[in-house]
Formats: structure tokens, C-alpha cells, sequence
């Protein structure tokens, strides 16, 4: 698992067809993927409203300022981790 001190360095969201991610990449040079489904603000925001996000000072959160969005590494472990957890469960 990721170590909580893990900080975001940059962010990107891709479109493959129907299948759109937020992909966060961290200071130590891991990258996490994740359905942008699970960000309602965020899937439904037209493509040049993604691109204006900011990340905080310190690394730990991520923000869409017009959209009111946050993410925060605390959550994108917490809940990616959980996702694993219950596919591997079956």
C-alpha cells in the first residue's frame, strides 16, 4: 500500500471512448487511476472546465475551483484501495 505521506505532483484525465479517468500521479513517482465516475462534478464537466484544477501547497488535495471539487490523496487510497480489496474478495 501507498504510505499516507504520499503527495500529488500532477494530474491528468483521460478519455478512452466511454471509459474517462482522473490519473494523479505522486511525488514518489507512483501513479493511481480511477473511474472519474466516482466524481459526479467531475464527470459531467465539459473537458476545458477539468483542466483549470489546482494543486494545494502541501500535496495532499487536489481542486476544481469552479467546479467545487476537492480530491484528496487521503481518499484516492483509501477508496482505491478498498476497490482492490473487494475484487480480489470475488
Amino acid at each position: 500500500m501507498m504510505p499516507l505521506d504520499a503527495t500529488i505532483c500532477d494530474v491528468t484525465v483521460t478519455r478512452h471512448d466511454t471509459v474517462k479517468s482522473l490519473c494523479v500521479e505522486f511525488n514518489d513517482g507512483r501513479m493511481i487511476s480511477v473511474p472519474l465516475d466516482w466524481f459526479p462534478a467531475l464527470s459531467l464537466a465539459r473537458p476545458q472546465r477539468l483542466e483549470h484544477f489546482e494543486i494545494a501547497e502541501d500535496g495532499a488535495s487536489v481542486s476544481w475551483p469552479f467546479l467545487s471539487e476537492t480530491v484528496t490523496v487521503e481518499f484516492l487510497l483509501a477508496r482505491s484501495s478498498g476497490t482492490m480489496r473487494n475484487w480480489c474478495a470475488g
